[in-house]
């Protein structure tokens, strides 16, 4: 249904916008139905490039913010010499870094090229990632767990950034659903991966081999990030003039665009006056609540019942087609 409606989106704009040709938004002339297919070509051209990008990265956001769950079964606690609440606070402290990053990363993402922004903080985390297995006591992992937090800050509000600076408000949702559905598929393949490296015992354990492999992966694909990634429509590679300016010009129109650097503290004021801002962290708090809880302690619940830990590897897996079939459908 989504898919549908996101297909029908770019020429449907167009009927109802004509003031773009009007305006000068393509040059170059041609026949309304012409106008139509390069509305479609333009949009089509932005999905193949832009959304594989995001929905990769927001893969390995979550398989690297969840493997902590499956590295416990897998002798990180003892090997770490986690005692009492430690691996909680290990657990928590990376919402901590989270926390503490998102406002000023959320001002770096528009003062800064994003493209390049978002390819540094992908090489920085999948290097944290990496170095998770170098620890050997509480305080090296509390450290790496709350860089982790820090870094991984910026991929959200990037890519609503990013989503609309390149579709228009009718593609927006459709487009949010398809990167967010990364983080469903993260997490069915991060627990496929650790019931794999699970098997692995030496000369590392395999805990420690769950964040290297995952670390320098991510840390791989922050390359790909850095060449393909555009900062803004102007720098694209993948679409000729008459195509940049016809999607600066419908995303401008469409009030979703234009980027402006400059920071106005009646928008900021406005914003935290609207009553649907505290809805939405409302509803942001109540589901990341049990949401965090099963993450990192998912595997450790199911161990505790009896199973091994590779078994709780697979045993958990349903919950991530679940969503991901969730988030796709709706």
């Amino acid at each position: 249904m989504a898919s549908a409606r996101a297909d029908s989106a770019p020429t449907a704009w167009v009927k109802d916008n004509p003031s773009l040709l009007e305006r000068g938004a393509v040059r170059g002339g041609g026949s309304h139905g012409s106008e139509m297919q390069l509305a479609e070509d333009v949009v089509r051209k932005i999905d193949r490039r832009i959304l594989p990008l995001l929905f990769v990265t927001y893969n390995f956001n979550f398989m690297d913010k969840v493997i902590l769950s499956s590295a416990s079964v897998f002798g990180l606690r003892e090997d770490t010499h986690l005692v009492g609440s430690q691996y909680s606070w290990i657990s928590s402290v990376f919402y901590f870094g989270y926390l503490f990053w998102t406002f000023p990363t959320s001002i770096l993402i528009q003062q800064l090229p994003v493209g390049k922004y978002v390819s540094a903080n992908t090489f920085f985390w999948g290097a944290v990632v990496a170095l998770t297995a170098a620890c050997s006591n509480f305080g090296g992992l509390m450290g790496v767990r709350f860089l982790l937090g820090v870094a991984e800050a910026t991929i959200s509000p990037a890519f609503v950034f990013v989503t609309s600076m390149w579709w228009t408000r009718e593609e927006i949702p459709a487009r949010c659903g398809v990167w967010f559905a990364g983080n469903s598929l993260g997490g069915l393949l991060s627990n496929f991966l650790a019931f794999g490296i699970g098997h692995i015992k030496r000369p590392l354990a395999a805990w420690q081999w769950l964040f290297i492999v995952l670390g320098v992966a991510t840390f791989l694909w922050g390359f790909f990030l850095l060449f393909l990634l555009p900062d803004t429509i102007a720098s694209c590679d993948f679409l000729n003039e008459r195509e940049k300016i016809y999607a600066e010009h419908r995303v401008e129109f469409a009030g979703t665009g234009k980027i402006r650097h400059e920071w106005k503290r009646e928008q900021v004021i406005e914003c935290l006056m609207d009553p649907k801002t505290f809805l939405f962290l409302s509803i942001s708090v109540l589901t990341q609540i049990p949401n965090g809880g099963t993450q990192n302690f998912g595997n450790l619940v199911l161990k505790g019942f009896g199973f091994s830990p590779l078994e709780t590897t697979l045993i958990i897996t349903p919950a991530s087609v679940l969503c991901i079939s969730t988030v796709l459908i709706t």
